[in-house]
Formats: structure tokens, sequence, C-alpha cells
């Protein structure tokens, strides 16, 4: 399905105006830290974030603390304060950084810099323990195009693919599935041809399976971007996701 010269203008002028939304967070961060210090940065960054996630023009995305979720032993800290503590240790870091380098006091803010480090891997060690149990995970990614996946008629092909590639990765034993969010086109907890076939799959393979799915919430007469648990053998759903922010 083309996209209309309409569409194409309204999301450019979108993504302009998201752009300059989101830009009026650095200029408030930059006038506070110009008034106050730079030391409050940190405390200033992680409090715009924050508050950038909430409300009617929340936008929880691509924040500076996503940016080091690789490293496994860094991130531990976000168990006491979420991304919103690395995203403060990360500019911690990078203004003793500076001082250590355009400073006089190096060794005070070469010390005050490993202990940053310092803190986070100690954490880690304590958190992190040795010896519990591996939880194996297979993520299942199909390359789907967006304007295929808003096909009606593509459906069938895509939980086919769907399927498929469940089966091969069901051979690797993993503890639990993952699907992508709104990854069937229907409610898979109703009895459709799709949510029965996949259900069935489901108890075949004896892995718990979740999935993003449209899903319909029958007291609220409402439809909802959701996500569920599908567990071997177990008719009803009991674990379900309704997507309370949109994005």
């Amino acid at each position: 399905m083309p996209v209309q010269p309409i569409t194409r203008v309204l999301l450019s002028s979108g993504v302009i105006l998201l752009f300059g939304y989101l830009g009026l967070y650095i200029g408030v961060i930059a006038l506070i830290c110009r008034h106050f210090g730079l030391w409050t940065a940190p405390l200033v960054w992680a409090l715009s974030e924050f508050i950038k996630t909430k409300g009617e023009l929340g936008f929880p995305w691509d924040l500076l603390g996503c940016s080091i979720t690789p490293y496994v032993h860094l991130v531990q800290p976000a168990a006491l304060g979420g991304i919103y503590l690395i995203s403060a240790w990360l500019v911690l870091v990078n203004l003793l950084l500076y001082h250590l380098l355009f400073s006089r006091r190096r060794l005070a803010y070469g010390a005050a810099l490993v202990a940053a480090f310092a803190a986070p891997l100690a954490f880690s060690q304590i958190h992190i323990r040795p010896g519990k149990p591996w939880f194996k995970v297979a993520i299942i990614q199909p390359n789907v195009s967006p304007l295929d996946k808003g096909d009606w008629n593509s459906r069938e092909k895509i939980q086919a693919d769907l399927m498929k590639l469940t089966r091969k990765a069901a051979a690797s034993k993993p503890d639990l599935i993952v699907y992508p969010e709104t990854a069937t086109l229907v409610d898979v907890t109703r009895s459709t041809t799709i949510g029965t076939a996949i259900r069935s799959l489901v108890d075949s393979l004896g892995i718990e399976t979740v999935t993003g799915t449209p899903l319909h919430d029958i007291p609220r007469h409402a439809w909802f971007n959701g996500a569920v648990l599908l567990k071997p053998n177990q008719d009803s759903v009991r674990q379900r996701y309704y997507k309370i922010h949109l994005v």
C-alpha cells in the first residue's frame, strides 16, 4: 500500500515538531546548569528525562542511559533508580572527565572518576551472584515490512513465517520464546484461526511464549495494544498486559 503524499507531509511535520519539543529539554537543562552550576547537571538531566516520559506528550525513547545497556555490569544500579539513575551516572562521568582534562586538580578528579566507575562495578558483583541458574530466551523477529504488516491479505504468510521461526528456535530448547509487538494481527486470546494455531503450537512445543497482540477488553468495550503470556496446555490466558501509554 503506497504512502499518500499528504501522509508524507504530515509525518515529516510531526517529526520536525517532535525534534523541536525534545530540544526544549536540552535548552532548559542548559539554563538551569548555567544558573546553579554544572554539578547540578546529573540531577537535572535525570529529572528532565523522567518528566519527558510523562503526560500525553511523553516520549520514553532514546534516554541517555539506554546507550550503555550492552555493558551489563555498568547498568545494574538501574535496580535502585531505573534508567534515570544510569543517565545521571553517565552525565556525572562526563562531568568528571571534563574536569580531569581541563582542571588543575587532576589527581582529585581522577580519583573521583575511578570511584564513579568502581561503584556500579562493585554493586554488580553483589547483585549478580555467581551460581544463579541461567534462563534461556529465544527472541523471534520476523523481517516484515510495516506496510505488509498492515495488509490483511498478508496475515497468513506473516503468521506462517512466525511459526516457522518459532519451530526453528525451539530446537535450542529455550525456557521462553518472545514475539515482537503486535506479532499477531488478531486477538490471539480469542478463538480465531490464527490464535488457535499459535496456541496449538505453544502446546506442542511445551514452551511458554510471550507475544504482542491486539487485545479486546470486553468490560471497557475497547481495543488495546497488548501482550500476553501463553502457557502450554492452558486454555485461558491469565497473564496479559494492556499498553497504557502510547508513543
